[in-house]
């Protein structure tokens, strides 16, 4: 049941939070393999996130998610296993991938969210390009884009099995929530 927004108070205002909705998002990705002759495309689970919101202006203020490492599905059962093992994600290790925002800026009717992705126990830097779409439904939309550099995780495999940049699609649903 949704009551509202809830706020959190700052020196100066109430800001806005939100829960992302796991079954409504989807976190899709797409790279290339074989020396970048063929494509893969698949999805990893959302397990939570949140945002933060300035109701002023309705602008976003901060990001976190969490992804499940062990969900990641392409279409390959026999691909998952090699990026489940300890060489790629190492998903029995660190069953989590992480993001949490630095900083927002407003970029071209949307946002740019600095932050970094923690992926195997290894933090690095990953920009989001976000926009907002309304819903008609009592929820916000998001979508929103970034480009993964596998090698920035201590991901180092030969060309021939996977190219260096992930790039990642998100399309996520964001429900008032109160602030933890």
């Amino acid at each position: 049941m949704d009551t509202g927004p809830t706020s959190t108070t700052t020196t100066h205002h109430l800001m806005e939070h939100y829960a992302l909705v796991p079954g409504e998002t989807a976190v899709t990705f797409r790279t290339r393999h074989v020396f970048g002759l063929l494509a893969v495309t698949g999805a990893l689970r959302l397990v939570r996130g949140s945002a933060t919101v300035d109701p002023r202006d309705r602008s976003l203020v901060a990001v976190e998610a969490v992804l499940d490492a062990r969900s990641f599905a392409s279409a390959s059962t026999a691909r998952d296993r090699v990026v489940a093992s300890p060489r790629f994600l190492d998903s029995t290790a660190h069953p989590e991938a992480t993001y949490r925002s630095s900083g927002v800026e407003r970029r071209d009717g949307g946002w740019l969210v600095r932050g970094e992705l923690t992926v195997r126990g290894v933090a690095a830097p990953v920009d989001l390009l976000v926009a907002h779409r309304a819903g008609a439904d009592g929820g916000e939309h998001v979508t929103a884009t970034a480009v993964v550099d596998r090698t920035r995780h201590g991901i180092s495999v030969p060309a021939a099995m996977a190219a260096t940049e992930l790039h990642v699609s998100i399309d996520a649903r964001a429900e008032h929530a109160p602030h933890a």
